[in-house]
């Protein structure tokens, strides 16, 4: 119109050079958002008329997508659990795990294992460790508690001196399990004289909550751990990892 066309003739002389204007609005809708979305609710809702269709072939395909997630959320799970995520102690990063090889020796190691613990290779470990802030072993185990409400079996964790140290667990109530602990037959009042076995032991706090209530008097009392009295020194803080719902003792024999 600014160089001198009726408005008829300059509409029609715009619209040659624009182009096909529908073909462009059309362009313009696909980029557009909302016509993803379009597109993806029709798309599903012809997928789910093709499986009404074939209700067999629904039930197989669901329950094929059903195992192979669940299969890789068990997978993805224990990789979280033992590679990505730290272990729920300070400073796990310093945590190391011992093994010993004994090449040749034929019949006291096996590929899997290596060479079984001694107690004197324990012991001699701990008095000549020069490189690690705190040394010990556990073993896991079952025992028969007496004297509650009924006989009970739980699982229990022994451990030596040193392994709440080196882990850097604080007991939720009483204390940690000493060194003296441990000795059979020592004069200390925590230890009353069965060979081989430790008087003293630490609950978990599941097994604390179930039967004891939380009570935080229970620390100093005896609780019947395979016909011995064990006195009770401690409590584990909730959530610690390991055998949930048993007790804790100090001995590398018993609980």
């Amino acid at each position: 119109m600014a160089r001198g066309l009726p408005y008829d003739e300059a509409r029609a002389a715009a619209l040659r050079k624009f182009g096909n204007t529908t073909v462009i609005r059309e362009e313009i809708y696909r980029m557009n958002t909302i016509a993803f979305l379009e597109t993806l609710v029709g798309d599903l809702r012809y997928g789910l008329r093709i499986l009404a269709r074939s209700p067999m072939f629904t039930v197989a395909a669901v329950l094929t997508l059903a195992i192979g997630m669940g299969a890789n959320v068990a997978v993805f799970s224990v990789l979280d659990s033992v590679l990505i995520r730290p272990l729920p102690y300070p400073n796990a990063e310093e945590l190391v795990a011992l093994h010993q090889d004994a090449p040749g020796a034929a019949g006291l190691a096996n590929a899997a294992d290596g060479l079984a613990l001694s107690p004197s290779m324990y012991y001699t470990y701990a008095e000549h460790n020069q490189t690690f802030q705190a040394l010990g072993v556990w073993t896991s185990g079952t025992a028969n508690v007496t004297g509650l409400v009924e006989p009970e079996q739980v699982r229990t964790v022994s451990v030596s001196d040193g392994v709440l140290e080196a882990l850097g667990v604080p007991a939720v109530a009483g204390r940690w399990l000493l060194a003296a602990d441990q000795i059979p037959e020592a004069p200390d009042p925590l230890s009353l004289g069965f060979s081989g076995r430790s008087s003293t032991v630490m609950l978990s706090y599941g097994y604390w909550q179930r039967h004891f209530g939380g009570d935080r008097s229970v620390i100093g009392r005896n609780l019947m751990v395979d016909s011995r009295p064990r006195q009770i020194v401690g409590v584990m803080p909730k959530g610690f990892p390991g055998r949930q719902g048993g007790t804790r003792s100090d001995s590398a024999s018993g609980i």
